[in-house]
């Protein structure tokens, strides 16, 4: 065997809280990890899953470990302490998000949460230049449509007026 060594804490020791890191976020099967560490996130308007895994590194009693997260706007309140240590959402709609997450170790301190920002933009096809271009090839196709009918209107005009001129009839007689 080995020597082991107990050392007791002393009985004033105050416990320093665990830092709380975030360990893995995916998004449409993507690593994202990097990008949630250095500012808020953008992503991609089809990426319809996030998936966020967080980790209370304290070392000891880990099973102990109790998390809770809020997704602010969606949520109000935090979810319950939970031993879950991720988080999945599907479908959220384009806007601004911050994931809120919290954790306390096995004695019940609390480590400094986290906050991960992200956003999902809008679609293309719902952004303001692509409803200002639908709006303009709309309007384009109806002045189309107009001119179109002016124009085979004029061409029935003139068929008959060569029609009843063909026939030799004249105006008057034509209001007779």
């Amino acid at each position: 065997g080995g020597a082991a060594v107990y050392m007791p804490r002393p009985s004033d020791y105050a416990r320093q809280p665990a830092p709380l890191r975030l360990t893995r976020a995916l998004s449409a099967d993507r690593d994202r990890t990097a990008e949630f560490g250095a500012s808020q996130v953008t992503l991609d308007d089809a990426a319809q899953t996030l998936e966020v895994h967080y980790a209370l590194l304290n070392g000891e009693r880990e099973a102990l470990t109790r998390y809770r997260t809020r997704l602010s706007p969606i949520e109000r309140t935090p979810t319950d302490w939970s031993e879950y240590d991720h988080r999945s959402f599907t479908g959220l709609p384009p806007g601004e998000y911050v994931l809120y997450v919290e954790a306390k170790d096995y004695t019940g301190v609390a480590a400094k949460p986290l906050a991960l920002a992200f956003r999902i933009p809008l679609p293309w096809w719902r952004t303001l230049p692509a409803i200002a271009g639908f709006a303009l090839a709309l309007l384009a196709l109806g002045v189309w449509l107009l001119r179109r009918r002016e124009s085979q209107s004029r061409k029935r005009e003139q068929q008959l007026v060569d029609l009843v001129r063909r026939m030799g009839i004249t105006p008057r007689e034509l209001l007779r």
